[in-house]
């Protein structure tokens, strides 16, 4: 379980714009997840997990993942996010200390989808 909340607080700063000053408003974000992980067999375990996220001014928005951890070395998984956005990821365990991985999202949402689709490398280092 976890709680967290980046911006607690709302501030405002000044920013250039073209020449212009603008003023821009950081809004407080909370958010709170929660998973388990259930042992399937020896080598196999399933990690489901659920995070909601609030940003004041905004609707909710709400994560659902399910990752498959193979040998502890392998996770495949995928994501559904309320806002019609849906994902799928992998990571690599290439020594004890370096992690690959790679994620793919799609939005099926009109607003969302002018974006395009996203790509995500991960390279990670643990102590």
């Amino acid at each position: 379980m976890s709680l967290s909340s980046p911006k607690l607080l709302n501030t405002e700063r000044a920013k250039n714009e073209d020449g212009f000053a603008a003023v821009a408003t950081d809004r407080m974000h909370c958010y709170l997840s929660g998973g388990y992980n259930f042992e399937l067999s020896n080598s196999i375990d399933l990690l489901p997990s659920v995070m909601v996220r609030y940003v004041n001014g905004a609707p909710f928005s709400t994560d659902f993942t399910a990752t498959t951890i193979i040998n502890d070395v392998f996770n495949l998984g995928a994501t559904y996010r309320t806002d019609s956005t849906i994902a799928g990821m992998a990571t690599f365990e290439l020594n004890q200390h370096l992690i690959f991985g790679f994620t793919y999202e799609v939005s099926s949402k009109k607003e969302l989808a002018s974006a395009r689709n996203t790509n995500e490398l991960l390279l990670k280092y643990k102590f």
